[in-house]
Order: C-alpha cells, then structure tokens, then sequence
C-alpha cells in the first residue's frame, strides 16, 4: 500500500490545487474531428469500466487480451489451441462472466465438470467463447460484480457488453466517410487490414465495415532460441498455427422523418486456425526405422473454425408520449459455430505407408523397372540370415540394374497370387499389357489384360492373363496410400430475440427520474453433431492401378467379388475408398427459451443525493427432444439402462443383445428428452450516489445476479465402468450477491476512487463422486460395477477485495505541465469456496488474479497531433496456497491441494505513441514488454493440465513450461488514413 500513497496524496488536495477544469475537449476519432464531452467522474457507475473505439485505437488494442491489458479485476481466459475463452472476475470465469454483443448473449461452454474431463483435454471439441472482432466496436462496457440486470443468466462475476459502431457515429459533419487502417503486430506476425465506408443520401444511411487479420501463433519468449524438433509435451515452442480472420458489418438505416427510424444490419465473422500440434502428447511417435530405412508416421492436424452471424431489425422511435422518450424494437438471428476438425495423417515424403526405398515403378510400356529405368533381376548369393547370425546359406535376392538388393523386407508376398490381384483399367490403359517381374519363374512375364465390366457397375477392370495363385509378383508391401482419419465436431448455438427498450424521463415531486423498461423473448437452441470418418489420399501407383477382392457374402457362405476400395493384398479394416460414420452426438439436443423483463428507475432525491434501482424477471425452460433418426445419434452405450433397465435373455446372438441395447437406448434417450425444466429469477439491484462536499463523492450497492444450469450439466451422461455420469434434473439456478461501497476525491478530469467489495456465491454447479453402482451389461441378469457421479449444487464461496484507481491531470498542478498526466490502478482481491457440503470457505479459487498495479504517464498536444502514453504493469506472483487442485484427492503422489505451476512476480513495461502529420493521417507505434522480461501469466499457468493430450509439460522435469511463456519485446505498428 505503500505505492498508492503519492497518489493518495496528490488527488486528496486536488480540490486546493486548481479551480474547476473544464469537460469539453476537442478530440479526433478516426481521424473525424468531433467535439465531445469526456465521461465526467460523476458520471461513472461504481465497479463499471466505459472503452470506447476511439480508447481502443488509441492503445492498439488487437483482440480481447489487449483490451483489458492495463485493467485491473478482468483477464481473459487461456485456453491454448483454441485461443482465449471468455473473462474472469471476481473469482469466477467462462460462463460465470456474461459476454453480450449488440444485446445478444454469446455462446457458452460445455460447461459440465464431466465433459470437460471426458474430452476438453483432449483437443477433440472447439469447447470456448467465441470472440468479437475489434474493429466493429463502438463501445464497450465492463461491469465489474453481478449483474443479472444487464445481461441475465450468467453475470454472477460481472458482464462484459459490446456494441457495435453505427452510421451516425461517423456522419456528424458531412454526409460521407471512408477510412482505412493497416497494422502490424511482431508478437504473432499479424496484419491486419480494415476499411470503413458510411454515407448518407436523403433518408438513408449506410455503414460497411470489412476487416481481414493474417497472422500466426503467439510467439513466447525466446521463441528463435527453442529447438522445433522437440515434440510432445516437453516442446518449448509454440505448435505452428496459421490464424486468420474475415470480418463484415453492415448497416443501413432509414429515417422516415426526424423521429422514426428503421434498420437492418449483417455482422458476420469468420476465424479459422489450421496448423500441427506438435505438442500433442502422441506427437512423439511420429517416425521409426526398419532395417536402416527412416520413416515418418501419421501426425495432427487442426483446422479449427469458428462462425457467428447476426442479422438484425431495428425499428427506433423517439415521438415523446407520456409511455416513452425513446423506443427501441430489435429481432435478431444469431448463428454461432465453433468447429475443432483434425486430421491425423502422415505429411512427409518417407511416410511408413508409401516405403518404396528402391524406387520400383512402371514406365510408360507397363514394364516394372528400378528407380534408375533398368530391368531386375534374380541372383542367388550366400547370405546370412539375420545380421550377425555367424553363418550364412544360398538365398534367392533380387538385385537392381546398379547391383543394389532389392530388400525383400519392402517387396513381395502382398498380392496373395497373380490371380488376386485385379487392374483397374480407370486408372492404368488395359489395352497395354503389364510385364512384372515373377519371383517365383525369377524372371519377367508378361501378362495381358481383358478389360470387363465390375459388377457393381463401378468403372471396369481386367485380371491377369495368365494367372496362377501360386505365382509371387513382385510388388511393394507398403499401402501405398495414405490414411487420414478424420474428426470433425461442431458446436451450435442458434439464437432468435426479440427485444423492446424504453425510456422516458420526468420529473415527480420535484424529484428527476430516468426510467428505463423493457423486455425479451429469447429462444437458443444449442446442438452437438459430430462427424468422423476415413481417407485414402496420396496413392501411389500400386494402389492407383492394383486392387483385390472383397467378400460380399453373408455368414459361412462366402461370396468374392472385385472392388476398387478393397486394397490388393488387403483386409476387411483397410479400404481405398473414403468413409464417413453417421452422425452422431454425446448431448440431446436442447431448445431454451427465456422470457424476461426489466424496469430501472435512476432517481434524483436532491442535488447531492440519487438512487438507481432497478429488476428484472427472468423465466428459462430447457426443452430437450431426441427424435430417433432425425437428430444426431447418441452412442448406445451412453443411455442403455439409465433409466429404463432391460435384460438380455439368455442364449441370445450378439446381434440381439446390440438391439436389445439399441432399443432401450433410445427409450432411455426419450425418455431423458421429455423432462423439461423450468428456472425463474428475480434479479434486482440498488446503488446510491451522495455528493456530501464538491469534490468528493460516496457509492454504494447492492446487487444480485444468477446462472441457470446449462443444458449439459442438467442433461449429460455417460457410462464407462470408471467413470459414469448421471443426469441430474434437481440442478438449482447458481446466485451471486454484490456489495459494494465506494469514495471518490475528484476535481474533474482528475480523480482519485477506492472501493471495497464483496461477492457472495452460492449453490455453485461441481461434479461429484456419488459412490459405486451398477448397471445392466452383457448377458441375461448381468450388472457392472461402474464409479459413478453427477453435477450437483454444492459449493459456496466469497470474494473480497479492495480496487483503487487514479488519474491526475499535471496541469491543474502546474501549469507548465499541460498535456501530462498520471494514472494509477491496484487491485488485491482473496476468495475461498467450499468443496464439501460442509459449506466451509476452505479452498482458494483459481479464478483469482493475483494482485495488479498499472502506473502510466501520458502527454498529448492540445491539437492531438502528437501523444504519447508509457504503462508499468506489476503484477504480484500467485502462491500455490492461493490456488486449488480438484484432481489431488485422486492423487495418491500429491502431497497437498496445490496447483503444481503458477505464476511468478513480473514487471512490463510498454510505450505507445502516436503522430498525425496532417488531419487525415495517423501513424501509431507500440513498444511492448520493453525489457524482454520472461514471464508467465497466472491465466496462462493455470491452463497447463493434468492429464489428457492437450496443453501439458512434463510433471517430472517441468519441461515444456516455456511454451506457455507470454511474448518477449514486441512491437506494433499502425497507419489510419481518415476522409
């Protein structure tokens, strides 16, 4: 506390140093020069943070880390392949954390215990919030604390609020804008280009908005000096990601007259990474040898996507009538899809499954000859066995044109006979015969070749003439394709809203009120559909032109017949052709609706004393359906006997017990389908303002905020004798409770605020282990003892916390100062929760972030052609007391409740200045972690796991923990051209 007294200090007398400053600057924002009124201190909510897009310009803010970069009580959450996932505030994170757009909720996360053990750590689910694309932001707003009021189901730490820009916030002066911005960021080697056109003809008005971001992975620190072939979870270097964006936002609007208005927007964005992930835990088994040949095996790769568009009708009145001054409708249409695909195959030119080392092929007459175009041949030498077997005999070896062995490890027996192997005359010209080289005659024979029809109608091809099953040719053993095995999982939320907003401001026994009101009608309908299948790509002339026979018989009567997808000397589990499962997914389908509504009156008491009140009505019903053969299937084993039991009678075949279980699957799946769930909600919140003397202001409030149980937590099952998880259909809506008070020295546009604040949660969703159980399995009368759990209300918890926060404008100090100022922000913030039902506070959440100072100093000319701003950030190390492993109980090694990594002490430094030559030109330069200090966030420790194939180290050594290094020194630079 030492560091803050200055700064208490200077504000405390500020109201001695300096008369009234006055609110009105003349400021640029993208280049448009507009008089605007800065956001006086009164003005400011207490626990709310106001960006707006001229703030974010002006910091080079890229994304959503960069936005809350220098503030204090809201990160971003990490989350490694998939990027970031929404914030954490007040101990909470993800889902617990409110993210709106426009007025629309985001998607959230699976947000169940169970799933996210079951496959988050395994990259196989695009599981995350998706983001928002900066440069449509107008504004945003950063509530601090519940606020159901706001955002309903979801605030209980906070929301975070976007909106995004309009016509008219460009078209203040004249009827036309247009404006372009390009920018290049060192830190992950991002460029970015944006332009901006708005325009105005009579009634109508038009904003279009298109912006592409090419970039890669974030760099960490000492990215050149790490060593790219180390793979696995000991990799220092970040996985190889290629990531690009498109954006587009369009508006057009129509006046009707001066208080009627129509609109219809598109914001659409698109985010695509593609690249290996060589830190992948089975990354390591990427090659081999045999008998001294290196090869390269199959490897991941992601080409993850994430979708959103909102198409959107507003209709804004502003005829003042004793319902309203204002009067806005909007409905939208909102698509979010969040795609993690991987590919598993081998990239490489020595891939395992195209061994060819002595280079056979066919020329052009369909002759087979060695890599150098001369004929083999057969020698019979002495050699040994195996090497070093001590003696040797006469071995047949055949040998190339250059007298090289042909390895019979790579060649020979996989066609089964001449009379196996069939040409596929599509593919290689039947009308040249095929001269192959014969081990067993040990010559060349020719063979002749009659192209027929397949009975499948699929092309034709010819046999071997003549053929003798007993006949060797000599052909590579290798594929000769590649295998790619295919997984391709979607995660959709659809959202339809109609919303209605008013205000209307009067006033009542000499008392001012500004009241809002207003409602919406909300249906999201939240899906899985998972797809996987198989490949065969990248064949080589064997697989190309050679192909065997498949049996189509039924039981013991076997019944061979040519088919193109059955490799020549292959089996019933490899295939040339491409394959794809149904589709399938491990949630029901789920429909929500919510209805709400809302009334907020801000009232004035007297010159010094106000209130704002307000609440809001929430009602949520999850409506599931599973209708079978329509949606998604649900594998058997996931719902078989939950509910309903079945029995298998004795004697039955393996093909009646899988329908039996099919059967009672599907009851058990409806069945799970009809329970639908009901949640109401009764937010409401109450601050106050009292002015006791000019420059000093006092806040209070007291809020509440809620969660509904998401539609996995109430619904998602699972059966594995390990772990089996039941749905629970008693989950209870998780509350949070938010007091605060706060004091504020000001003499605007200085000011000095500390706030105290307390959160209080209860009934917080966790996963818990519910004893063992069995259930039915096998034959007639048989139970398996299966470990079993369930989502649950159990856990409470606190946060408590003190946030200061600063800003002294030098020239009401000294007058040769204008244009300096100083900024200041701290936040220390502790919060325990329970983890039994005992209800006692005894365990840290790892939500917290650990203590945070931000120092700035800024200067800028009268005439804003010139500014410059230098940020020291000090963050405080997280001590592993402070945090809290749940696996640890189901450690027998751990020796306490600790997370094993977290985060370290660290200063930064960073300096963004930017120079406008002219009116309607603006260079902006960034210079970020000046230093090059080495550091880890405590956001990013905190996603190393404990187990799965994703985002791990090495527990034993700690190796791999550079990985998830923040970048070192870094730069940005930016140029904006404004008419």
């Amino acid at each position: 506390m030492k560091k803050t007294s200055l700064v208490v200090l200077l504000c405390a007398g500020l109201n001695l140093l300096a008369q009234e400053s006055e609110n009105i600057k003349e400021v640029e924002l993208g280049g448009v020069e507009v008089t605007a009124e800065e956001e006086n201190v009164k003005n400011k909510k207490i626990s709310e943070v106001k960006k707006t897009a001229s703030e974010l310009t002006k910091q080079q803010v890229s994304d959503t880390r960069d936005m809350v970069r220098y503030d204090t009580g809201v990160s971003v959450v990490e989350t490694g392949r998939f990027g970031s996932s929404g914030y954490a505030i007040r101990g909470v994170d993800e889902n617990r954390v409110a993210i709106s757009i426009d007025g629309l909720n985001q998607a959230e996360t699976l947000s169940s215990q169970g799933f996210k053990d079951l496959f988050e750590g395994y990259g196989n689910f695009n599981n995350t919030r998706n983001g928002v694309e900066i440069e449509n932001i107008q504004q945003v707003n950063i509530t601090k604390g519940a606020d159901s009021i706001k955002t309903g189901s979801g605030a209980l730490g906070g929301s975070v609020m976007f909106e995004t820009k309009d016509a008219r916030d460009y078209l203040t002066e004249k009827d036309w804008f247009y404006g372009f911005k390009a920018q290049k960021s060192s830190a992950n080697d991002e460029k970015l280009f944006s332009h901006t056109m708005a325009a105005r003809a009579k009634w109508f008005d038009i904003l279009f908005i298109t912006t592409k971001r090419d970039g890669h992975e974030m760099k960490n620190w000492g990215y050149n000096t790490y060593d790219d072939n180390v793979l696995g979870k000991e990799r220092e270097k970040p996985d190889p990601y290629t990531i690009n964006t498109d954006s587009r936002l369009f508006k057009f609007g129509v006046n009707f007259n001066e208080t009627n208005r129509f609109s219809i927007g598109i914001d659409r964005s698109t985010k695509e990474t593609v690249g290996t992930d060589w830190s992948y835990k089975f990354a390591l088994y990427t090659g081999g040898m045999l008998n001294n040949v290196r090869y390269s095996t199959d490897v991941r790769h992601v080409n993850d996507k994430n979708k959103r568009e909102n198409i959107f009708y507003t209709y804004e009145n502003y005829d003042e009538n004793p319902l309203w001054d204002s009067m806005k409708i909007t409905y939208s249409k909102q698509k979010i899809q969040l795609k993690a695909r991987t590919d598993e195959y081998c990239d490489k030119n020595d891939c395992q499954g195209l061994l060819n080392p002595s280079g056979l092929k066919l020329n052009n007459e369909g002759k087979l000859v060695d890599k150098y175009g001369g004929d083999l041949q057969m020698r019979q030498v002495e050699k040994e066995p195996w090497p070093g077997a001590g003696f040797t005999f006469p071995q047949d070896i055949v040998f190339d044109s250059h007298g090289n062995e042909v390895d019979e490890t790579f060649y020979g027996r996989t066609n089964r006979g001449a009379d196996k192997l069939l040409v596929d005359c599509n593919q290689y010209d039947c009308s040249k015969p095929l001269t192959l080289f014969n081990k067993t005659t040990k010559r060349y024979e020719t063979y002749n070749l009659t192209p027929q029809n397949m009975p499948d109608g699929n092309g034709k091809y010819a046999e071997l003439t003549p053929k003798n099953r007993f006949e060797e040719l000599l052909l590579p053993r290798a594929p000769g394709y590649l295998e790619n095995n295919w997984k391709d999982r979607d995660l959709n939320t659809d959202t339809k809203q109609l919303n209605l907003d008013a205000t209307k401001e009067f006033s009542l026994f000499k008392m001012d009120h500004t009241l809002k009101y207003g409602g919406l009608y909300n249906q999201i309908d939240k899906s899985m559909i998972n797809k996987q299948g198989y490949e065969a790509h990248n064949k080589e002339w064997w697989a190309k032109y050679f192909f065997g026979m498949a049996n189509k018989g039924t039981g013991l009567l076997p019944n061979f017949q040519p088919d193109k997808c059955m490799p020549h000397g292959g089996n019933d589990y490899s295939t040339l052709c491409r394959h794809e499962d149904n589709k399938f997914s491990f949630l029901i389908p789920v429909e929500t609706k919510t209805k709400a509504f809302y009334l907020g009156d801000d009232i004035s008491l007297t010159e010094i004393l106000s209130v704002d009140a307000n609440y809001r009505f929430d009602k949520i019903t999850h409506n599931p359906s599973y209708i079978p053969g329509k949606t998604p299937k649900l594998p058997t084993d996931l719902f078989a006997g939950v509910f309903i039991p079945f029995t298998i009678p004795p004697g039955s075949s393996a093909e009646e017990v899988k329908r039996i279980k099919t059967k009672n699957a599907e009851e058990n799946a409806r069945y799970l389908a009809s329970q639908k769930r009901d949640f109401t909600h009764h937010s409401y919140s109450l601050s106050t303002n009292f002015d006791p003397f000019e420059h000093i202001r006092l806040q209070a409030k007291y809020a509440n905020g809620f969660r509904a149980p998401t539609s996995d937590e109430i619904y998602f099952t699972f059966q594995h004798p390990d772990f089996t998880i039941f749905p629970n259909l008693a989950l209870q809506p998780e509350i949070a409770k938010t007091k605060e008070f706060a004091v504020t020295l000001h003499n605007s546009p200085s000011f000095f605020t500390i706030n105290l604040f307390q959160t209080d949660y209860k009934n917080f969703i966790d996963l818990k282990y519910i004893g063992r159980g069995t259930l039915t399995y096998g034959n007639a009368g048989s139970r398996m003892p299966v470990e079993m759990y369930q989502n649950v209300n159990r856990a409470r918890a606190r946060v408590r916390g003190v946030e200061l926060s600063a800003n002294l404008d030098l020239e009401q100090a000294y007058s040769g100062l204008s244009g300096f100022n100083v900024g200041y922000k701290y936040l220390y913030q502790k919060g325990r929760m329970s983890v039994d039902e005992s209800g006692k506070l005894d365990a840290p959440m790892n939500a917290i972030q650990p203590a945070k100072f931000v120092y700035n100093v800024g200067y800028h000319t009268r005439n804003n052609k010139f500014g410059a701003n230098l940020y020291m950030t000090h963050v405080k190390a997280k001590r592993p007391e402070d945090t809290y492993n749940i696996y640890a109980k189901d450690d027998p090694d751990a020796k306490n409740t600790y997370v094993r990594y977290v985060s370290n002490t660290y200063s930064l430094f960073d300096f963004v200045a930017f120079y406008r030559p002219m009116k309607n030109f603006t260079f902006t330069a960034g210079v970020y972690n000046i230093t090059d200090r080495k550091y880890t966030s405590w956001d990013s420790a905190r996603s190393i796991r404990t187990f799965g194939t994703n985002n791990m180290v090495n527990k034993e050594t700690g190796r791999g923990l550079a990985r998830f290094y923040s970048p070192g020194r870094n730069f940005k630079l930016t140029f904006e051209m404004t008419f």
